[in-house]
């Protein structure tokens, strides 16, 4: 895995029009954002190998939790084939 290069705050260029700190903030945001819908898909995928439950319940187990269900209305190709192969 690479590793990403870190700029001084010092070195990066400013301007009135462009706030380096709403742009680390937002890179911050994003990226644990990624790192929670892993989370998710993990937790989902634990859940289906336990219980080898339909993809409808997982609908049903999950849809008071927005993050979650969001995370498997994205990926749900993916989980119902999973879910046909641990069946």
């Amino acid at each position: 895995m690479e590793s990403k290069v870190i700029y001084n705050a010092e070195d990066i260029f400013h301007s009135e029009t462009w706030d380096i700190q709403a742009y680390i903030t937002y890179a911050d945001k994003r990226e644990k954002k990624s790192e929670n819908a892993k989370k998710a898909l993990r937790e989902v995928i634990c859940y289906i190998s336990k219980t080898k439950c339909s993809f409808s319940e997982l609908v049903d187990n999950f849809v008071e939790d927005s993050d979650t269900l969001g995370v498997i209305m994205t990926n749900a190709y993916a989980l119902s084939q999973y879910i046909k192969s641990v069946k």
